[in-house]
């Protein structure tokens, strides 16, 4: 009831609304939400301005335009780049709002990156820079290309070099590389006339650049190749897992898939084989399965091995949320852990 009759008082007194005192508040707030392109703000005051001056046409057409505007990071959520913000398209260029519908950024760059620790790249003309979550450029559009910021430093290359910088644009390793990764547990790997090391954060050279490949780092190992042969060293630089086997993937689920002599199986971490290098093929373990291929046909396999379902298969699919996808006899369908058949079943 209350409400009701604040809301009459208000009308009631927006018939003489060039002396309101509250339609002249009202009035001076929106128009600062609309400067401000606040516009989730603006729908809130000329809705209020709409109801006690209704014949407020400039209030009506600003409140229409704001809804609208209002809608973009709903619009475009698609494009969300981190930290609460989004990137949207007019004329072939991007430009930054806030979730609340507040436009940062006109659409002036080419390519705008995702935030990472508080900036994100961007392109304009082919040149790259960063700008912070409020628009503003911080580091200057000039260099031929740009890395996301990760533990502090970003890549950044100039005349054909890679090199690093922090956070200010100050350059904390020269650039002076032929290609660079971002930095991950304190170290980011380097490469120098085809050849690949790794380097800490003050640039100092901690694995010698001596490798045809290297990967990151992940649980601790980096994967290496050296002469046509793949394997694993540490942090050091010391060799975990000979460089021996003719493929080697990533860890997953603490094994990692090994090709040796066209065939493949499973080692650990200390190197060992746990699942016989035996099968014409095998994808990565997922859910606890792996699937393997030999003579033609696929089944799951455990960790140690064991084959937990049987059933001979023309093609699968590793585990996703339980289900995988498999083949046989020209129909494709879905299968649980147990082996039966939950979708698309023949």
């Amino acid at each position: 009831m209350r409400i009701f009759l604040f809301c009459c008082l208000l009308h009631h007194l927006g018939q003489a609304q060039g002396l309101n005192p509250v339609y002249v508040e009202l009035k001076a707030k929106a128009e600062a939400a609309y400067k401000a392109k606040d516009y989730a703000k603006g729908v809130e005051y000329y809705k209020s301005l709409a109801f006690i001056a209704p014949n407020c046409e400039e209030c009506k057409n600003r409140l229409e335009e704001c809804k609208e505007k209002a809608q973009i990071p709903f619009s475009y959520k698609k494009y969300s780049i981190g930290e609460g913000l989004f990137s949207f398209p007019k004329n072939g260029k991007w430009g930054l709002v806030n979730s609340a519908g507040r436009v940062l950024l006109e659409p002036i760059f080419h390519d705008i990156g995702e935030f990472r620790e508080g900036l994100t790249r961007v392109n304009k003309k082919g040149n790259n820079g960063f700008i912070d979550k409020g628009g503003k450029i911080v580091i200057p559009i000039e260099y031929g290309g740009a890395g996301d910021f990760s533990e502090g430093l970003a890549e950044v290359e100039k005349n054909g070099k890679w090199g690093f910088i922090d956070r200010t644009g100050k350059i904390i390793i020269p650039i002076e590389f032929d290609d660079t990764y971002p930095f991950s547990k304190g170290l980011a790997g380097v490469n120098k006339n085809d050849k690949w090391g790794f380097i800490d954060r003050m640039g100092k050279i901690i694995i010698p650049i001596e490798f045809d490949y290297a990967g990151n780092f992940s649980e601790g190992l980096a994967e290496v190749k050296k002469n046509g042969k793949h394997g694993f060293i540490d942090k050091t630089g010391k060799t975990i897992i000979p460089i021996e086997y003719d493929y080697t993937d990533i860890f997953s689920e603490d094994l990692t898939r090994v090709k040796q002599n066209e065939k493949y199986g499973f080692i650990n971490k200390t190197g060992k084989i746990v699942i016989p290098i035996e099968y014409d093929y095998a994808e990565s373990f997922s859910e606890g399965l792996a699937n393997v291929k030999k003579n033609g046909k696929y089944v799951f396999v455990d960790k140690t091995g064991k084959i937990i379902i049987p059933i001979e298969y023309d093609d699968a699919s590793p585990f996703s949320e339980g289900l995988a996808g498999v083949s046989k006899n020209g129909r494709y369908f879905h299968i649980n852990k147990k082996g039966e058949c939950v979708k698309d079943c023949p």
